[in-house]
């Protein structure tokens, strides 16, 4: 028989303490840098450096944050004068259901820009998913173009596609040529992945 005392008992639960401090701590960091990037890209100078860098996309207007728009791990975004939002979703962990979160997503920043201005047109919305974690994330959905294709309805057809940004995907040498902070930050995180990796293996 094996005696299992009182002190081992507590020893147990301390080392359950400490795995769960670390766990914690884990997922308080991942947090911490998809909260950085979302806060980055709330600024109207770096959300434009980030258009042209990533998406092609040249702006010169103004590029107001809404923070009236609260959606988990988000930054909601409108082109100054215009009907366009842009809707950014940073993910640090791989989400299989994304497709249908963004769409709902969409839907829902779409009316509540319609419950505001009545007599507007439907808004644009360009959604764009930035996916900054360490594990490789192997999308099978057709891609064109770096545009995620899904589509809902058969009948009445809807097409919906969003971009994904991978920080795998993205070359070091590159992402030096931009001089957004987001560019930074993703070489710091690439740098500490490469690290993390390399001690793993």
């Amino acid at each position: 028989m094996v005696y299992f005392s009182y002190n081992d008992f507590m020893d147990y639960m301390g080392e359950c303490d400490r795995n769960t401090l670390k766990e914690t701590e884990v997922v308080y960091n991942r947090k911490k840098d998809s909260n950085i990037i979302r806060d980055i890209l709330k600024n109207d100078e770096e959300m434009k450096i980030f258009l042209n860098d990533f998406l092609n996309f040249k702006c010169e207007s103004k590029v107001v944050y809404q923070n009236n728009f609260y959606i988990e791990n988000s930054v909601v975004c409108k082109i100054k004068d215009t009907n366009i939002f842009i809707f950014i979703k940073v993910l640090k962990d791989i989400d299989n259901n994304i497709s249908y979160k963004m769409f709902e997503n969409v839907i829902d920043i779409m009316e509540r820009v319609r419950k505001s201005n009545p007599t507007e047109k439907y808004p644009i919305i360009v959604p764009v998913v930035i996916y900054v974690g360490n594990e490789n994330w192997n999308i099978g959905e057709e891609r064109e173009n770096n545009k995620i294709k899904y589509v809902t309805f058969r009948e009445n057809r809807i097409d919906f596609s969003y971009t994904i940004i991978k920080i795998q995907d993205l070359e070091i040498e590159k992402l030096n040529l931009s001089t957004s902070n987001f560019a930074k930050e993703l070489i710091k995180l690439k740098n500490k992945y490469l690290q993390i990796n390399q001690k793993n293996n």
